[in-house]
């Protein structure tokens, strides 16, 4: 027996699609969840030709198990802090 947990089909043809998860309902006994949202604690949201990526889920979710969701943030901006003047 083989238990996969998650796998993610990527194609740039609905009619793959179709056929890979014919073949693997064949063969396997499956669940089509349908569009990828969340993997892995990222985000994905996917319109058209574009796929955005996400993670502030995943860092919130960090930040409160280690109770340093009310620490203060500071973002920098690298190309000032490095560069040449």
């Amino acid at each position: 027996m083989i238990y996969v947990n998650d796998i993610i089909i990527l194609t740039d043809n609905m009619n793959n699609m179709t056929k890979i998860k014919g073949e693997l309902e064949n063969k396997f006994n499956i669940s089509d969840l349908g569009e990828l949202n969340y993997y892995l604690g990222i985000k994905f949201q996917i319109s058209n030709n574009t796929i955005r990526i996400n993670q502030s889920k995943f860092i919130n979710d960090t930040l409160k198990r280690f109770r340093l969701n009310d620490t203060y943030c500071q973002i920098w901006n690298y190309r000032s802090v490095f560069s040449k003047t």
